[in-house]
């Protein structure tokens, strides 16, 4: 796998539960280091409240993996097209893309939702520095945790980074645990 991805200039990230010393250890072996803590967080989906209408007027629930790529590479500071590269296509129902647009029709705000086994699982959530502010993220969660309920699913999971912790806070996520994130840039 790391020729694989030293081949194509990328960075790539192991997840490792707190307390796991030993993966810990062989992954620094083995040339990654300890990027970031995020948190572990979880909510129920019962009582949850989708947003009014007119909070966010411009929004899809089924848009293109492309269009998420895009939207996480504008978002995010690593200097690559990584999302766009990795994130074209996915088998038909593997995930809930949602979008959010400005009034131009601009994509300025994205999540995905994974589930499985009456889980919802929030992944690929960013929005573009000049959108930010705006309680974009927590309008379009409001929209797919109500979606998700609506499915049948009885809780939300999601990994926060300290930026996005006191959106999912405000969200109704509770914090679980920290979640190590061992990353290995290309040699």
């Amino acid at each position: 796998m790391a020729a694989a991805y030293d081949e194509i200039g990328a960075k790539w990230t192991v997840w490792v539960r707190p307390g796991d010393d030993q993966a810990a250890r062989l992954l620094e072996r083995r040339g990654h280091y300890l990027d970031a803590q995020p948190m572990a967080m979880a909510r129920q989906l019962d009582g949850v409240q989708r947003p009014p209408a007119d909070a966010l007027p411009n929004w899809t629930a089924d848009d293109e993996p492309a269009e998420l790529a895009r939207i996480n590479d504008r978002s995010y500071s690593f200097g690559t097209d990584s999302f766009s590269r990795s994130f074209q296509t996915l088998p038909p129902g593997a995930a809930h893309l949602y979008v959010a647009r400005d009034e131009g029709g601009n994509p300025v705000g994205c999540l995905t939702v994974v589930d499985h086994a009456g889980n919802s699982e929030v992944q690929l959530v960013a929005v573009v520095p000049e959108a930010r502010g705006q309680g974009i993220t927590l309008k379009l969660l409001g929209h797919a945790l109500a979606d998700a309920s609506e499915r049948g699913n009885e809780t939300s999971t999601l990994i926060a980074t300290p930026l996005g912790y006191p959106v999912y806070e405000r969200a109704g996520y509770r914090p679980l645990e920290r979640v190590a994130m061992w990353e290995r840039a290309p040699v």
